[in-house]
């Protein structure tokens, strides 16, 4: 079996505009350093999205304005607070990414369908715990310690 690795990163530059990265800048509680979202106040700071939803309904890493695409199976059904290493940056699972009429339009999807088909699939928040880079390739892994135990 395969280990779970970065399949994709993207940075989003402005509202709708997603650019494909090598590798992403990553600060503490802070984010992505040049993306929309670093330091975000609603703590939208890092998106994270398994392959199976892409797989799932045909769509392309970074459609679904995702900055991490990760090959890991199970990522939506991880409890929040779970730490998942994304090469040697952890980040802690918040809550899950819910899709939006406003998505759904930029697909030029009708919004309901679309609501309902990617509900509990369109990838979970996490805050960045450490700084560091991440790139295409690293290898990704769920941490088994608990969150309270992190220095």
């Amino acid at each position: 079996m395969n280990e779970p690795t970065v399949v994709a990163l993207h940075t989003k530059l402005a509202r709708g505009e997603m650019r494909s990265v090598g590798e992403l800048q990553v600060l503490a509680g802070r984010g992505f350093v040049n993306d929309h979202y670093f330091d975000d106040p609603r703590g939208r700071q890092c998106l994270l999205l398994s392959t199976d939803t892409l797989y799932e309904f045909g769509y392309d890493a970074g459609t679904l304005i995702e900055q991490v695409t990760l090959s890991l199976k199970g990522l939506q059904g991880l409890t929040d607070g779970t730490v998942v290493h994304i090469g040697s940056v952890p980040f802690e699972l918040a809550t899950e990414c819910r899709p939006c009429s406003g998505m759904a339009g930029r697909l030029g999807e009708e919004p309901e369908e679309f609501k309902a088909r990617l509900a509990g699939k369109r990838g979970r928040f996490a805050k960045a715990l450490a700084n560091g880079v991440i790139r295409v390739g690293d290898p990704v892994r769920v941490s088994t310690a608990a969150v309270e135990e992190r220095v």
